[in-house]
């Protein structure tokens, strides 16, 4: 049997069904296969699931187009654009391409070890140019995706801003309107408030921060937002911001 470690949990590369979870209890380190035991916040068995998800479809995903993105927002906001820009004859898929959400960058080793198993080739991965997804970039690029570094993406590349995440993609009028709908405060934010030269999701956590909201400690914020956005956006997106769309998904589509 060989076991490798991706904290919270062990992945079984002989029987990729079995997956483990590893946690801390007394100062010591112990394994169980009772994966709710990963955290006590449930926070790091997101990655969990969507492994354990993945095994139990993988019959749904024969004949799909992949891409492994950090989170559940991402995921909407992805879907968001493609209808968008499929319904406007800019994208023409040849398969379906579903994006799998493995709750931040420490969910991708073990989601890809699986779907490793299961595929004749890699899928792509989207991440945030933060420094988490840097590292995590750096290290599938030395590792699983030597061979295929170009299937390694960072949203970067596509908003040319550092420390950009999905967000970023998005207008940033749509993004503020949403935001300021679900978090009303005193003084309310608008655009005026948002340098479209930064990175966004800092500055709404920075608002957040200076109006008693603690997003960063908010946990699913982001989700919110995306659903709100999905719900709100009417296809009216500028040549620029759809430009960007088009550049993206022509990365996610030219490499097989």
């Amino acid at each position: 049997m060989i076991y490798t470690t991706h904290l919270p949990f062990l992945v079984d590369h002989n029987n990729l069904d079995k997956v483990k979870a590893v946690y801390t209890e007394g100062g010591l380190t112990k394994i169980s296969n009772d994966l709710s035991k990963a955290d006590k916040e449930k926070k790091a068995i997101q990655p969990v699931n969507a492994a354990i998800g993945i095994t139990a479809s993988q019959s749904l995903l024969v004949g799909c187009d992949i891409v492994i993105v950090e989170g559940v927002s991402d995921q909407f906001y992805l879907t968001m654009i493609k209808n968008h820009l499929v319904s406007k004859g800019k994208y023409t898929p040849a398969k379906e391409m579903v994006f799998i959400p493995v709750g931040g960058v420490n969910g991708v080793k073990p989601v890809v070890s699986i779907l490793q198993g299961s595929k004749n080739s890699l899928p792509f991965v989207l991440f945030d140019s933060d420094s988490a997804g840097k590292q995590a970039q750096k290290n599938l690029k030395n590792g699983f995706y030597q061979n295929e570094k170009d299937k390694v993406l960072d949203v970067g590349a596509f908003t040319g801003l550092n420390d950009s995440e999905i967000e970023d993609l998005i207008s940033a009028n749509l993004i503020v309107d949403c935001f300021d709908r679900l978090f009303r405060t005193e003084d309310g934010i608008d655009d005026e408030s948002i340098d479209t030269t930064q990175a966004i999701v800092p500055q709404l956590e920075k608002f957040g921060e200076d109006n008693q909201l603690d997003l960063k400690n908010k946990i699913g914020w982001k989700v919110e937002l995306s659903k709100k956005v999905k719900q709100k956006f009417k296809d009216d997106v500028s040549n620029e911001i759809e430009g960007k769309w088009i550049k993206l998904f022509d990365a996610l589509t030219k490499i097989k």
